[in-house]
């Protein structure tokens, strides 16, 4: 939480053209919408699933979770799970936000935020889960068990890409309307 405070205190001085509000531009029709449209979606759908897995995980769900792991669940490891599904969605809607809310009922500033914090946290916690099975004998232990764990760490890699690959192209196009006005 810490970390994300600090980011967002850093945004504000270092990209002052995303976080200041912009009056008087007219939305004109995005040049990359094509491209921005289809990948936002994927990684917004991508990031749901597997935030509700993590919820369902969250709320005593035991798909594919080895019996050992079950019984050492705590109130902890709850609350990051929740924590973790509430990141997920955070980035599924500052992505959709960013690429189909035109009117800006969210404004930009606030969905780049949701979408950049919540894309990382995707991105840093399938690395970290990637990393921990790949060093430990967890993963050659438990190999058949651990199979939609793996898959879900790979789809968080993946959402977490693409929402990047979005936010390079959607507050980039903002800047050069902003430049063009």
């Amino acid at each position: 939480m810490g970390l994300m405070l600090a980011f967002l205190l850093y945004a504000r001085r270092r990209w002052a053209f995303i976080i200041a509000p912009v009056t008087n531009v007219r939305c004109r029709q995005s040049v990359t919408r094509g491209v921005q449209a289809p990948l936002a979606n994927t990684a917004a759908l991508l990031a749901m699933a597997v935030a509700s897995l993590q919820l369902a995980w969250t709320f005593g769900a035991t798909v594919e979770i080895a019996a050992e792991l079950v019984a050492r669940r705590t109130i902890v490891s709850s609350a990051i799970q929740m924590i973790d599904a509430g990141m997920t969605m955070a980035a599924a809607i500052g992505v959709l936000a960013l690429v189909h809310d035109v009117d800006r009922r969210l404004p930009f500033s606030r969905a780049v935020m949701l979408a950049w914090i919540g894309s990382g946290s995707l991105f840093g916690g399938a690395c970290g889960i990637i990393n921990v099975l790949g060093n430990t004998a967890l993963l050659r232990e438990r190999a058949g068990t651990m199979g939609l764990v793996n898959f879900v760490a790979l789809v968080q890699l993946v959402a977490g890409l693409v929402i990047g690959v979005v936010m390079l192209i959607a507050p980039a196009e903002r800047d050069a309307t902003i430049s063009a006005a």
